[in-house]
């Protein structure tokens, strides 16, 4: 009984932008994520809060305006229909060369001359939201997703900024523990959510970052302790078994299915998706030149059978032009050209290349008996050393 609530809690999770984490205890916790536009971070509020949206961080539309914001990132929002059914809204730049308009309810996305864009609009919390990344992808502005001890930092800029990510991480740190704080002691779990330290500054100091103490604390790099998992869909002889490992850790990851197999396979797609896991697409080699196509009419055909729109895709043949609001998957640690005869000896490869790594792990599997071996041997190790298995979502530099 507990299992499946676990696993339903997952699933809602996914559903509704929350992201969950598996500490090296076992514990469970919620992963806030702050906003920082140029130099300013932003109030943390639940309301205005980035939300992820199958592996997608998407914003308020509105944090791109200058009149909402106070920050000038050359872009400004026109409201065309917001009512409680139906959001319609445009985003500008500022000297009117370049515009999209999403169309929440019809979930649709064109730019000035009438094109059909990739890119969809989401609501919540009463709210439009877009997809940030997508967005700053078409006006020309930087978008990074930090990870910081006090959750992660969405940060757009528009090259007027003063400080690096690593410098502006090391300056907002007393603010972002402030509203980290506030904010975790504010939910209604809170008793299982263990707040950061009580900072010096003052609660009521100002957001801006200029404007915050001048000290370097040293900004501490990745060293492994985040790891997100994903799987190359084979012919789902070892599905249940891998769903099975990962519900047992309370894990979601990130499943990748071939483009010119959906039909075939819809019946998984809809085990993956409701077990609260994420689907992407994998375009074939050969059609890598082709991907945008390609994935257009994979989207179509899962929201046929499935009701729901991928955003992360894969290339089994290298590269390809993506349309925009696509997320393009790399990782660091692709297990499927690791030459291994069983489960142990891929564990083995695995295991030994997490431990080399530097930074944060994004491992690639096949799905196969091979990889549900390893995968469980893997869960085994990663729950009794200080690593977190967390949701594949957009690059986390």
């Amino acid at each position: 009984m507990i299992k499946r609530l676990l696993s339903a809690f997952c699933a809602a999770a996914l559903l509704f932008g929350m992201v969950y984490f598996v500490s090296a205890s076992g514990s469970v916790g919620v992963t806030v994520y702050q906003t920082a536009l140029n130099d300013l971070l932003i109030p943390l509020q639940a309301s205005t809060m980035p939300e992820s949206i199958g592996g997608v961080i998407y914003v308020p539309y509105t944090v791109f305006d200058r009149s909402s914001s106070s920050v000038d990132l050359g872009v400004y929002y026109q409201e065309i229909k917001i009512t409680s059914n139906a959001y319609t809204f445009s985003l500008n730049a500022q000297n009117n060369e370049k515009s999209i308009t999403f169309d929440v309810k019809m979930n649709t996305c064109k730019d000035k001359q009438g094109n059909d864009l990739s890119m969809r609009g989401a609501s919540r919390n009463g709210k439009a939201y877009v997809p940030a990344k997508a967005v700053c992808e078409y006006f020309g502005l930087q978008y990074a997703l930090l990870n910081s001890d006090y959750g992660y930092v969405v940060r757009i800029t528009n090259g007027k900024e003063t400080y690096d990510n690593s410098t502006f991480l090391a300056q907002a740190r007393p603010y972002m523990q402030t509203q980290y704080n506030s904010y975790t002691a504010s939910l209604p779990w809170n008793t299982t959510t263990t707040a950061a330290p009580a900072t010096t500054a003052p609660s009521s100091a100002p957001a801006q970052a200029s404007q915050q103490p001048t000290e370097s604390a040293p900004v501490q790099e990745e060293s492994g302790e985040n790891v997100t998992l994903a799987f190359l869909f084979g012919d789902g002889t070892a599905l249940e078994d891998i769903l099975g490992t990962l519900h047992n850790a309370n894990a979601c990851a990130l499943f990748l299915f071939r483009t010119d197999t959906l039909m075939e396979y819809a019946d998984q797609i809809r085990r993956v998706a409701g077990a609260g896991h994420i689907v992407g697409l994998a375009v074939p080699a050969g059609e890598a030149a082709n991907a945008a196509e390609v994935l257009r009419e994979g989207n179509e055909t899962l929201e046929k059978i499935a009701c729901l729109r991928a955003h992360t895709a894969y290339l089994s043949g290298g590269t390809g032009n993506l349309d925009s609001g696509w997320y393009l998957w790399t990782g660091n640690l692709n297990a499927t050209n690791i030459n291994a005869s069983t489960g142990l000896a891929l564990y083995q490869n695995i295991w030994q290349s997490i431990q080399q790594k530097k930074s944060a792990v994004s491992i690639l599997m096949n799905e196969n008996a091979r990889s549900a071996d390893a995968l469980e041997r893997l869960m085994n190790t990663l729950g009794s050393k200080e690593y977190q298995i967390v949701i594949p979502a957009e690059t986390v530099w």
